[in-house]
């Protein structure tokens, strides 16, 4: 049961004014979320270097 912040008075469910004194009745809410837009720093990009394998081109040994 809710009572007016300014006399007292039992106030009635989602009653808008008090019906002993007149007093608007406030109703408290839940604030609504805030959004953010939230921007990602740019990071720091390291040049890409590929690797190639190496191979060694072995000339045949002539066998004694």
């Amino acid at each position: 049961m809710k009572y007016c912040t300014n006399c007292g008075a039992k106030l009635k469910d989602g009653a808008k004014f008090c019906t002993s004194c007149g007093q608007a009745i406030v109703q408290k809410t839940e604030p609504k979320p805030v959004l953010e837009e939230v921007v990602a720093e740019p990071q720091s990009q390291q040049p890409v270097v590929e690797k190639q394998a190496v191979t060694e081109k072995v000339s045949p040994q002539p066998e004694p």
